[in-house]
């Protein structure tokens, strides 16, 4: 999860895996996909714990791993 010196983090839990590594694929040439699909999910909730445990949850699922915190 980035915080942004803006006051502002990336909400990972609206990126879908396939949508990130296609970027990620992307931006090898051109950045801009994945300027655009970072930018389209930024949040002023830097605070928020739900999203801050949501979004590293989703980034273990971006590497395969099925994690479940209940």
């Amino acid at each position: 999860m980035f915080k942004v010196a803006g006051g502002v983090v990336v909400n990972w839990t609206n990126i879908s895996k396939e949508e990130y590594f296609l970027a990620m694929y992307k931006s090898t040439t051109d950045s801009s996909s994945l300027k655009l699909l970072i930018q389209n999910n930024l949040t002023t909730k830097i605070n928020d714990r739900n999203i801050c445990i949501k979004s590293i949850i989703k980034s273990y699922e971006y590497e395969g791993f099925k994690v479940d915190i209940n």
